[in-house]
């Protein structure tokens, strides 16, 4: 019989998995061709017009959730999770929790000065800095996925996918 912490553990991985589901499918399904997911269903020869046309008409979602959700979740995720490496004794790096929200901070103003592609947007850093707080207000969560390396690193690893695949090339 499983134990109920750990029925707990499962929940908590499983819940930061299915958000970085949620935002693969944002991206996969209201995102354009610039998005490198898109791209790369595009050259394995997969089209999939008409099926997006037809989910977004039956589920139409603001452009916020469209446009910004998907980093606000990776935040979310990969803030959590890096709660477990924690490097706060190190006098270089204070806290590695910081590295997400500085990473999706720093592509914003990337983006704004044109040094990448993609688009700035004010709304993208409010919802950025949410996920932060919300990240580091996860108490529970963050207790929950301590001692659990093979969840942690399966989550760690989905929400770095949807980093990369999320990425705008033009």
């Amino acid at each position: 019989m499983v134990k109920s912490n750990n029925k707990s553990v499962i929940v908590s991985y499983l819940f930061l998995i299915l958000l970085t589901f949620l935002a693969t499918a944002i991206y996969l399904i209201y995102r354009d061709s610039s998005i490198f997911l898109n791209q790369l269903f595009l050259s394995f020869g997969v089209e999939t017009v008409s099926q997006k046309q037809h989910i977004q008409e039956l589920l139409p979602l603001p452009k916020w959730v469209i446009y910004s959700l998907p980093g606000g979740i990776w935040v979310y995720v990969t803030t959590i999770i890096a709660k477990k490496y924690d490097c706060s004794e190190n006098k270089f790096i204070k806290s590695i929790t910081l590295i997400p929200s500085i990473y999706a901070v720093g592509l914003e103003f990337l983006q704004l000065f044109h040094f990448t592609d993609g688009t700035f947007d004010w709304v993208d850093l409010f919802i950025i800095f949410m996920a932060s707080i919300a990240a580091k207000g996860s108490k529970k969560l963050e207790l929950s996925l301590n001692n659990h390396p093979n969840f942690q690193n399966l989550a760690l690893i989905s929400a770095f996918l949807v980093l990369f695949f999320g990425n705008v090339h033009k």
